[in-house]
């Protein structure tokens, strides 16, 4: 069996058979929650990638039931994946027809021992096509292409595949990101001579510049109001109303971090309540929770965020179960990278997977 997972469940509760390449559990309790409840949110399916020497694929736990399923299956590398907003569909990039393109597959299969069918290359080109970014109706996604010499921003119909080039510039454009509202665009970009942060509307018109410095990593508040973004070793978030005066959004961010370690990696509890974002502030990276209603003293709520857990020695990459209630994490606890769902309310951590491979990017599925 290729890339072998175990999910971490007391062994009196189950018992493990192995058919079709699956590891299935069948559990011996009934209605008994397997994982403790906290790691139950709705749809309880947990997605992450694995595997080892160049070779990736896409996997699926289902945490309430104990089994594992890989989505992709394939001798090629599948790898760089997004679900859709109803958790239905999954795309992700993969080289099985000679280049980078990004792929749909279908994912609600008809059982966990059928292989989900119907497979579509969306891109279809012999260019490099990356970063896909679904748009919050499900209906198209945002891709990064050099199909034009230069890489593009470009936008699919995820029903019809037409394409639509939405930045025709001579510079690199790339890190497509959609607001929740569907309405802007946050991408980075090269056209001012070095690479900045940018928003412009879903069109591709209106383009502007977020801030005077290297932003990277940006991402949208639920409330599509704000946008929380890197530069340099700190967290800055910008009001993207400033859009909208004389000055534009350039002198408008604040440093929402300002210390001397390096924090990076942010993102939204679905309510906008809280942030989770890497910091090394311990000495070792760790992600840290910070509550941001204290009276919109953003620097304060910051300095006061605490580790998101002390069970673990290393954690990255936090995921927000769709209830807010649970993240799933990495951390190398154990000796090597597995899967961890933490309870928000308790700051307890439970080991998800024992794996023998490596396990990257973990995400709550939708729905």
């Amino acid at each position: 069996m290729k890339g072998a997972v175990t999910v971490c469940i007391p062994r009196q509760q189950m018992a493990a058979l192995t058919l079709g390449g699956l590891l299935l559990f069948a559990s011996l309790t009934v209605g008994a929650a397997l994982l403790g409840a906290y790691v139950l949110p709705n749809g309880g399916q947990i997605s992450f990638e694995m595997g080892d020497g160049g070779h990736w694929d896409i996997y699926l736990l289902d945490v309430q039931r104990g089994i594992q399923h890989n989505l992709t299956n394939h001798p090629a590398t599948d790898e760089d994946y997004t679900w859709s907003p109803d958790g239905r569909r999954l795309a992700f990039v993969s080289e099985r027809d000679g280049s980078p393109d990004i792929y749909v597959i279908e994912a609600r299969c008809a059982d966990w021992l059928t292989p989900c069918e119907r497979l579509r290359n969306l891109s279809n080109s012999p260019a490099e096509d990356t970063s896909p970014s679904w748009s919050p109706d499900g209906t198209a996604l945002l891709f990064v292409s050099n199909r034009d010499t230069q890489r593009e921003i470009y936008r699919a119909d995820v029903h019809s595949g037409a394409l639509l080039n939405l930045t025709h510039t001579p510079a690199d454009e790339r890190f497509p990101y959609w607001s929740p509202d569907g309405e802007r665009i946050a991408f980075q970009s090269e056209r001012s001579g070095t690479e900045r942060l940018y928003v412009m509307q879903a069109d591709g018109s209106a383009a502007e510049m977020i801030g005077r410095g290297f932003g990277r990593a940006a991402v949208w508040s639920p409330d599509g109001q704000n946008l929380l973004f890197v530069q340099a070793s700190d967290l800055f978030l910008v009001d993207v109303s400033c859009a909208d005066v004389p000055d534009g959004c350039r002198f408008a961010p604040r440093n929402i971090t300002l210390s001397t370690f390096e924090d990076w990696y942010a993102d939204w509890s679905p309510d906008g309540r809280y942030l989770l974002f890497h910091s090394n502030r311990s000495l070792k990276p760790h992600v840290y929770l910070a509550d941001m209603t204290c009276a919109d003293q953003v620097l304060t709520c910051l300095t006061a965020a605490q580790k998101l857990t002390n069970d673990l020695d290393f954690h990255l990459t936090p995921d927000w179960s769709r209830d807010g209630a649970s993240v799933v994490l990495l951390s190398n606890d154990s000796g090597q990278m597995q899967l961890y769902a933490v309870d928000i309310a308790g700051r307890t951590a439970q080991q998800l997977t024992r794996a023998t491979q490596p396990v990257f990017a973990p995400r709550w599925r939708p729905g």
